[in-house]
């Protein structure tokens, strides 16, 4: 199974391509109507905290990882179909949870790329 990762502003373009949009946004726009999977989210503690400039981006990558490692994340993704986009609103290239998500589910086995990799 492959999943793919991308951001909310390019979903006509996933659309298009038949992939599946899930978001993982702590926050969801409200014009999205697919599902979304919170566990996969920064907290809104991390997140509040980055923002701020209270972590570094190793930090917040270290407390991130120590998040998803309490998180049931196999059960959660054991359900997703093949073809399945991670959003969230970053874009490619830019530091955020979805690049860190992608690193995290690589390194435990999983076939995770960015959408523009293909």
């Amino acid at each position: 199974m492959v999943v793919f990762t991308g951001y909310f502003a390019q979903l006509k373009k996933y659309q298009s391509a038949g992939l599946i949009p899930i978001s993982i946004a702590r926050i969801t726009p409200e014009w999205f109507k697919g599902q979304e999977l919170k566990e996969l989210a920064p907290s809104s503690d991390l997140l509040r905290r980055y923002k701020a400039g209270k972590l570094t981006e190793d930090s917040y990558k270290t407390e991130y990882f120590h998040q998803l490692d309490q998180v049931k994340w196999k059960k959660v993704l054991k359900d997703l179909e093949d073809n399945t986009i991670l959003l969230c609103y970053e874009k490619t290239g830019t530091f955020c949870h979805r690049h860190l998500l992608a690193e995290y589910l690589k390194d435990a086995g999983y076939d995770i790329k960015e959408f523009t990799e293909v």
